[in-house]
């Protein structure tokens, strides 16, 4: 997938240099836990993690006023989409979700 979108425009300022992984990991109450998505849940996923970007980068671009901080704005962005669809999709799957064996 990312082959096939790598440095595709979405739109006039979201340009995808990487999708994010189809296993969700996260950890709670000191228990980590992963949960691999299905193609159809993946493909949601995507799409959300795009729009997102998109809209994040977009306000995040309108705030500054060179390129450095255009940069630097993008790169928080994506920090941000992946904070807010972990917690989202973490929620979703909790229920299905393998607990990580203990090394």
């Amino acid at each position: 997938m990312l082959r096939r979108l790598d440095g595709e425009t979405v739109s006039d300022r979201c340009v995808i240099t990487g999708v994010p992984k189809s296993t969700i990991l996260w950890t709670k109450d000191k228990v980590k836990y992963s949960y691999q998505m299905t193609v159809q849940e993946y493909d949601k996923y995507v799409k959300d993690y795009f729009k997102l970007t998109e809209k994040y980068r977009a306000y995040q671009s309108k705030n500054n006023k060179n390129t450095a901080d255009d940069t630097d704005a993008l790169n928080k962005a994506d920090t941000e989409v992946k904070k807010v669809l972990s917690k989202k999709y973490q929620k979703k799957y909790a229920g299905k979700a393998v607990k990580e064996a203990k090394k």
